[in-house]
């Protein structure tokens, strides 16, 4: 049987160590951080900041915008322009604004 064979694998390569024969929940390599390197724990056990995300409000590294501490501009109704509420939300009807097209330039139809 497949199982019973002893001689290592040629056909899969470990996404932990790089090692031919074994893949990496069989890899006697120790787990460690992505982040920190550290071998207590795992990256997502790991409480050092990440350096690789952008925060697309206030444009700091390491943390994304719904965890920023920033207060958020207040948004406002592209139809109206009330900040009262969304464009989803408005009461204006849709007929009122000019025609949306798409990209061959032909009215969208909403």
């Amino acid at each position: 049987m497949v199982r019973d064979c002893t001689e290592p694998r040629t056909d899969m390569t470990c996404n932990r160590c790089s090692e031919v024969g074994h893949m990496s929940r069989d890899c006697p390599a120790p787990r460690t951080c992505n982040r920190c390197g550290s071998e207590d724990h795992e990256i997502r056990d790991c409480d050092q900041p990440r350096t690789d995300i952008q925060c697309n409000r206030c444009s700091e590294m390491g943390h994304m915008a719904r965890d920023c501490g920033q207060e958020r501009e207040q948004r406002a109704c592209f139809r109206c322009g009330s900040t009262d509420h969304i464009s989803r939300d408005c009461s204006e009807s849709r007929t009122d604004m000019p025609p949306r097209r798409n990209r061959f330039g032909f009215d969208q139809g909403f």
